[in-house]
């Protein structure tokens, strides 16, 4: 499927444009099955949507919330308060915030160790997805890193062939912390709607190797079966695509 491509001239009207389509998602799934299921991203780039999301919350009634489930892409295998974890980043910008019922976060245990996180994070999505052979959320939210990792699947890991298991735990020695819990593949390619937000001139040749020469990085994998993929870019991060778009 041939991904739709947004570039924004910042990372603030990025976020915003981002913050009208989750909307949209969340509407439409209320509308098909009551409630919507959204994964949260990492990093440094979705910490400004997610306090837009929270500016915004004003605009919808606060019960939406009671209906939206979080789950989460990848952690570090770090305690919940450390300053590398991703369920930090996201409490803090936006979570804590909103009228969410906290029974509706399924956040990462990495505080077990990055083994026994990701076989209790997959037991806890099986028990909420029941008898789906891989969980069908409505929104996946993804980064990219700079050598083409998204979630914490990168180049040449073992975890890129994995074809059953939903959560698996990796470790990269070039990155830290190297313990990481991810999900896999075929979990994040059975999505309804995948959106990647990319912003920096650092992911411009990124981009490029994977929208303009489909170079096969991890985040070239990520090709939905049968839904949607949005590639959300800033300008700088897009400045070696516009010739093409």
């Amino acid at each position: 499927m041939k991904p739709e491509i947004c570039v924004a001239s910042n990372l603030t009207t990025l976020s915003r444009k981002a913050s009208k389509i989750i909307f949209r998602v969340i509407r439409d799934s209320f509308r098909h099955k009551g409630f919507a299921t959204v994964v949260l991203a990492g990093g440094s780039t979705p910490e400004t949507l997610y306090r837009i999301l929270v500016r915004k919350k004003s605009e919808i009634q606060s019960k939406i919330w009671e209906r939206v489930y979080f789950f989460f892409g990848d952690e570090r295998a770090v305690p919940p308060q450390s300053r590398f974890s991703n369920y930090r980043m996201a409490q803090g910008a936006m979570l804590r915030h909103l009228p969410v019922p906290p029974r509706n976060i399924f956040r990462v245990r990495s505080e077990l160790g990055a083994a026994k996180a990701a076989r209790d994070y997959e037991k806890r999505l099986r028990g909420f997805f029941k008898k789906d052979p891989f969980p069908r959320f409505d929104l996946v939210l993804l980064g990219l890193g700079e050598d083409g990792h998204t979630a914490s699947l990168f180049p040449g890991s073992p975890a890129l062939k994995e074809k059953k298991r939903w959560v698996l735990s990796t470790r990269v020695s070039s990155v830290k912390p190297p313990a990481r819990i991810t999900l896999t593949l075929p979990v994040l390619n059975s999505a309804e709607n995948v959106m990647f937000l990319v912003s920096g001139s650092n992911k411009a040749w990124t981009a490029e190797r994977i929208l303009n020469r489909k170079e096969e990085l991890p985040a070239r994998k990520i090709q939905p079966r049968s839904g949607r993929l949005i590639w959300m870019l800033d300008h700088e991060a897009a400045r070696f695509l516009k010739r093409r778009l």
